[in-house]
């Protein structure tokens, strides 16, 4: 198993993917300091996994990638459009990149918690509806814990029947 933090980081000369001797896992948290578009001097997510993820994952024929993005980006989010369609855009990609290397017995899938509770939650102005009471049907913020149980669950092979997935 091994993980990516950052995937900004695969650029940099020390090694980021590691190999704990039970497989392969690659993750994308794209967070709003991410999304930043004065930045042009990232590479594109698409030519990090093309050279750095895929490769080891389809010499082996086996990986998994778990994404992180957001229940707004399923469902959209009042006064959070952009950050809505960003993570809407990490939704389709793991779609579609899970259709494009399943052949090789790589998963692909996209965890996508609803309102957090985060520092970044607690931030947002008082006006703002998930500031003051979730709008979900259970009435309580996810906790950090919850978003990363998926995760594992997601990086074990006990969802290796799970491909091309964005769940809540």
């Amino acid at each position: 198993l091994g993980h990516i933090l950052d995937p900004f980081q695969l650029m940099s000369p020390m090694p980021v993917v590691t190999d704990w001797g039970t497989g392969d896992l690659a993750g994308l948290e794209a967070g709003l300091d991410a999304l930043d578009t004065r930045t042009t001097t990232r590479p594109p997510l698409s030519r990090l996994l093309r050279t750095k993820v895929l490769p080891p994952m389809v010499a082996a024929q086996a990986g998994k990638i778990v994404n992180i993005a957001s229940d707004a980006g399923r469902v959209g989010s009042m006064g959070e459009t952009v950050y809505a369609g960003a993570k809407g855009g990490i939704i389709a990609f793991s779609k579609s990149l899970a259709r494009e290397v399943a052949r090789y017995n790589i998963n692909v899938n996209c965890v996508c918690p609803g309102p957090t509770e985060t520092p970044l939650l607690f931030a947002v102005p008082s006006k703002h509806p998930a500031a003051s009471e979730p709008p979900i049907p259970c009435r309580r913020f996810a906790k950090p814990h919850h978003v990363s149980h998926a995760t594992i669950f997601l990086a074990t092979s006990c969802s290796d029947g799970i491909n091309g997935q964005a769940r809540n």
